[in-house]
């Protein structure tokens, strides 16, 4: 079967999208005052802000929910939703399927029972090895997906969270994507299917079953094309890499300052890389003004990982928090140039007047 994303307005294939959900609450500005909405203005937490390589429009509030089935998510998780259902728990081995995919989540629908050993990332691999086609979701829920299920879960509707589908068409890709995911991410995978061609000694065999990665650099990076052409890089880091991810690895890796979207509970790392001298500054929240809408909210309802470079324009979006605490955690980001894209995501973020938030 045909796998990709799946665009938002008519379900026709993409060669990637970027949702952004809103949060259940937000406040709803009126002249010089503003008032909170709890979801009337938002639709109950699952409205989203949608972009795809043909959104003329930019960035902008889809008409769909995330709750209606008829959203790009749905109709892109739909693809394999019965497959998965198949393989929960472990492998579906249906040695006549050509179908490969693995689902991954440090915290795992149903159970408050996980490893925190584990990497902080959560996300889809699918390809089908018959038809050459394939996708890679990387998103911030969690208890996302359920195995069998499209649907997005109501007890997550409360925060702002970020979704990123990107296609890719070689076995290769897939390949290399689970290497970086032994190697660094780690992730706490909870169903998968290996078609019989899969080779033992393949990384995406090794990920699935729990192999232990080989001793190497604690941080790495990987870069692939997607379906169409379009250059990502993945940037991880291990568990043992022991500094902050955005400021020590993304910001020198990419060579950018960079303001930061992400959950921050307890100690924050400081907002200057030691070695190269660049910044990061942590978004105090959201304000919607600029894409026409009046809508805003905290950094406190928002679960999303997200960043923007000042120049050029780089949008990444991650597994990880910017938090002492992620130091533990394997995790990563995809990074990608899109100007129209970094325009808009860059309009909507309010900074902090000094330092860190």
């Amino acid at each position: 079967m045909t796998l990709t994303p799946l665009s938002d307005l008519d379900g026709s294939a993409v060669d990637w999208w970027f949702i952004y959900k809103l949060p259940h609450a937000t406040e709803v500005r009126k002249g010089d005052t503003e008032t909170e909405s709890e979801g009337a203005a938002s639709g109950g937490g699952y409205d989203y802000l949608y972009y795809d390589p043909g959104s003329e429009d930019g960035l902008r509030l889809s008409p769909n929910r995330l709750s209606g089935g008829d959203d790009a998510l749905a109709r892109t998780l739909g693809q394999l939703a019965s497959a998965a259902g198949a393989g929960a728990g472990g492998n579906a081995g249906a040695e006549d399927s050509s179908l490969c995919w693995y689902i991954y989540n440090d915290e795992i629908p149903g159970t408050s029972h996980n490893d925190e050993d584990k990497g902080h990332t959560k996300g889809v691999v699918a390809f089908d090895m018959a038809a050459g086609s394939g996708f890679w979701l990387l998103h911030s829920t969690p208890r996302f997906p359920v195995a069998g299920h499209a649907g997005f879960p109501a007890d997550e509707k409360i925060y702002g969270q970020t979704f990123l589908c990107v296609s890719f068409s070689d076995y290769g890709t897939l390949n290399d994507i689970a290497g970086m995911m032994r190697q660094y991410h780690v992730p706490q995978i909870y169903g998968f299917n290996l078609p019989a061609t899969v080779s033992i000694t393949d990384d995406v065999y090794g990920l699935c079953h729990g192999e232990e990665p080989d001793e190497a650099p604690a941080s790495g990076k990987i870069q692939f094309t997607s379906a169409a052409g379009k250059s990502f890089t993945c940037i991880a880091k291990d568990r043992r890499w022991g500094r902050d991810f955005w400021t020590d690895l993304v910001g020198p890796t990419l060579g950018v300052d960079l303001d930061i979207e992400s959950w921050r509970r307890g100690a924050v790392p400081s907002d200057e890389d030691s070695r190269a001298g660049l910044d990061v500054a942590d978004m105090s929240g959201v304000d919607l003004a600029a894409l026409g809408l009046d809508l805003a909210w905290p950094y406190t309802r928002d679960h999303a990982k997200w960043a923007v470079s000042n120049d050029p324009s780089w949008v990444c979006v991650a597994d990880l928090n910017r938090q002492v605490s992620q130091e533990r955690r394997g995790g990563g980001a995809l990074c990608f140039q899109e100007q129209r894209l970094w325009q808009d995501l860059a309009s909507i973020d309010t900074l902090p007047s000094s330092g860190t938030a």
